[in-house]
Formats: C-alpha cells, sequence, structure tokens
C-alpha cells in the first residue's frame, strides 16, 4: 500500500558575518534519520540535506561573510512516497 506526504518548509533569513564556517539552521528528524541544515563553508551558503539513505549537498552564489547584511530565503516542497 502506498501512501503520500506533501510537505512544505520555508525560512527566511537575515545575515550579518565575517565568519568562514558555521552552522545557520538545523532541522532534525526522528532518530536523525532526516534531517536539513543550512551552513557557511568557504564563506559561502550550503544546503545539506538527508532523508533516510538519501543525502545531497548544494552550495552557490557569492561569498556572504563580508560584514554586510544580506537576505535569503529557502523554499522547499516535496512530495514522499512510503
Amino acid at each position: 500500500m502506498l501512501t503520500s506526504c506533501f510537505l512544505r518548509f520555508t525560512a527566511e533569513f537575515d545575515l550579518r558575518t565575517y565568519d568562514p564556517e558555521g552552522v545557520i539552521f538545523f532541522a532534525g528528524g526522528h532518530l536523525n534519520s532526516s534531517w536539513i541544515v543550512l551552513v557557511m563553508h568557504h564563506g559561502k551558503l550550503e544546503l545539506q540535506l538527508k532523508y533516510g539513505a538519501v543525502s545531497r549537498v548544494t552550495s552557490s552564489g557569492p561569498q556572504v561573510n563580508d560584514g554586510q547584511w544580506h537576505k535569503f530565503g529557502l523554499k522547499h516542497f516535496a512530495i514522499l512516497f512510503r
């Protein structure tokens, strides 16, 4: 029997830093089987996702550890089948 689940995740941040490394946001699932983390890596934003055995890492954009205010948002939609 297949069941479906629709998830929606939205977050908006204002960030000002000189630090090139650090965790900005983390949300974990039951028994650490699933999680999402937004980090600063080498001065750029990086999004890391893990859902069961599947994991993804994505990074893009300019360096944002320049001491200026930056506004950015995340919007994630997924339909999961189990």
